[in-house]
């Protein structure tokens, strides 16, 4: 027995889908399509298509309910900030408390003072290395990266990486490396 083997013109439906009510306004002969609607037609079995597996159309007042179950979890639970320092552009916001989940996703909080004014110097070095790179070439890419060698107080040189991308690091080509290492060497430009 098909879910509307009982229907008849005038009966209110509703398309689950596009969440259009209607009429049925004819009970057609076509034998694929015989439910007949102001805004389309349907299979006996309510599907707006036979190859569809799943029933659009039902009675109105009797459609199904969907309960959407929660999204999990994330993996790590962050121990609760007594205290929250929230690192912005050009400033650390003293004693912020979570109700900001944009700067809780972007990973702008630290638990105290010290931690936060170290990581926005070292972001904003990042920040003045990446700019200094996309200044001397256009693209994104590169698998050289600059690193500071206090043996040979030479402060910056260039390695190549291969094997892994670290996280953290600025990318670069290699002609870029060698081009910011004498900027930065020669005091042309400070991170």
């Amino acid at each position: 027995m098909a879910y509307f083997d009982n229907i008849k013109v005038g009966d209110e439906v509703i398309d689950i889908m596009t969440g259009e009510f209607g009429k049925v306004v004819e009970l057609g002969n076509d034998t694929i399509y015989p439910i007949v609607i102001d805004f389309g037609s349907y299979t006996i079995d309510g599907k707006w298509s036979e190859s569809n597996k799943l029933q659009r159309l039902f009675y109105k007042g009797y459609e199904p309910t969907i309960t959407i179950p929660e999204p999990p979890k994330r993996g790590y639970e962050f121990k609760s900030f007594k205290e929250q320092y929230s690192i912005k552009n050009n400033d650390i916001l003293d004693n912020v408390y979570g109700d900001c989940d944009t700067d809780f996703e972007n990973g702008q909080y630290r638990h105290t003072k010290e931690q936060a004014k170290a990581s926005f110097e070292r972001n904003k070095k990042a920040n003045r290395l990446e700019m200094l790179v996309y200044d001397i070439q256009e693209e994104v890419g590169g698998k050289w990266y600059l690193y500071f060698d206090k043996e040979c107080r030479h402060y910056y040189k260039i390695k190549q990486d291969d094997e892994i991308k670290m996280i953290g690091v600025i990318y670069m080509y290699e002609e870029t490396a060698k081009q910011i290492c004498k900027i930065l060497n020669n005091g042309e430009y400070e991170l």
